[in-house]
């Protein structure tokens, strides 16, 4: 028969004779060690950076357990992202990457992240991880593995404007978690995938839209939107998530071998995000993008500010009560660091 060889301790097995039966036969719930394979799904496409932080992820994962523990990441052509975090919660899915975005609409609370900013560290500190991971534990059975942070989040527009009153009339695409902001400032909002938003622009429909650096770059939005409003209004970056049944599933030296992983893939996940924000930046001349920056600091900052404070206002504090408003006030007020220009560093820091 066939001999699976798992000798940790050097002895070399003997061939099993007829008479002299080698240990027993695994059982059912203990598969001997079997390779474990988690489905996993992330919201973007092969080719951007969220899924080459999340599949870098997986490979190294594959790595340090030597197959034991694999992740079969796939994108939204298999699961369509706003469906991912439903799919972890029902147990289809072990492993998601994605953004709280998605899913607002169930979720108010997860739009804190985009207002954050500091350093993993700090983030950990003020209690935002905890948090959206308590928050994750109730509603979908799923727990926080780690964050992979993307850049910037930004207003991209046909034509510059020069002062918050501009935007008066327009009309944008916008993912829910920025709409408040923008219809606070009296412009329409509405949503849609990149592709259409493309074809809105191009047709007149919409005259500008939200959305990250990385994906203003790799959609070429720069053709149809050259110019950038300045600060940044949001954070970008993907939240890794895994099923709490899954997890617990695991045998206690591949939950190790999990988080250690998670850990080391920190450096290089920010590393990749940062070769590729740098080279956007280094090309966005000779592309026609152009910066504009409000005329005053304090017109600045007041923009900036209206982003938070309409999302609690307008979201959280309707949806959710005084309670949940005054606890994530009280993180956003640890993590609160303006943005200031182009922010070609992963995290922004205090100092």
């Amino acid at each position: 028969g066939l001999m699976v060889a798992g000798c940790g301790d050097g002895d070399v097995a003997e061939e099993p004779t007829e008479e002299e039966p080698v240990g027993e036969e695994p059982t059912e719930e203990e598969p001997a060690g079997d390779p474990i394979v988690w489905e996993g799904a992330c919201g973007w496409p092969e080719g951007n950076l969220h899924r080459e932080q999340a599949q870098l992820f997986a490979d190294l994962l594959a790595e340090n357990t030597n197959g034991e523990l694999t992740i079969n990441l796939v994108g939204p052509e298999t699961f369509p992202g706003p469906e991912q975090i439903q799919l972890i919660y029902d147990g289809t899915l072990d492993f998601v990457a994605t953004v709280t975005a998605y899913y607002m609409q169930d979720m108010p609370e997860g739009g804190l992240v985009y207002y954050c900013w500091g350093s993993r560290e700090e983030r950990e500190a003020a209690g935002l991880y905890a948090y959206l991971d308590e928050l994750h534990r109730e509603q979908y059975n799923c727990t926080v593995l780690a964050e992979a942070a993307a850049g910037t989040m930004h207003v991209f527009m046909k034509e510059p404007i020069e002062a918050i009153e501009d935007f008066a009339g327009k009309r944008f695409r916008s993912p829910p978690a920025y709409m408040a902001g923008l219809e606070d400032m009296g412009a329409t909002t509405m949503f849609m995938g990149d592709a259409d938003t493309i074809d809105a622009l191009q047709s007149g429909v919409i005259d500008g839209a939200i959305t990250s650096m990385i994906t203003y770059d790799s959609w070429q939005y720069f053709e149809l939107t050259p110019y950038v409003i300045y600060p940044a209004m949001a954070f970008n970056a993907t939240t890794f998530f895994a099923n709490l049944d899954s997890i617990d599933a695991l045998p206690d030296h591949l939950k190790d071998a999990l988080y250690e992983t998670l850990e080391e893939a920190q450096e290089p996940m920010d590393q990749l995000a940062i070769g590729q924000l740098q080279d956007i930046y280094a090309s966005s001349e000779e592309k026609g993008v152009v910066d504009v920056n409000f005329a005053s600091e304090e017109e600045a900052e007041e923009y900036y500010a209206l982003w938070f404070d309409t999302y609690i206002e307008q979201v959280v504090r309707p949806l959710r009560g005084d309670e949940v408003a005054e606890k994530i006030i009280a993180i956003h007020d640890q993590l609160n660091y303006p943005p200031k220009g182009r922010i070609s560093g992963t995290w922004q820091s205090a100092n």
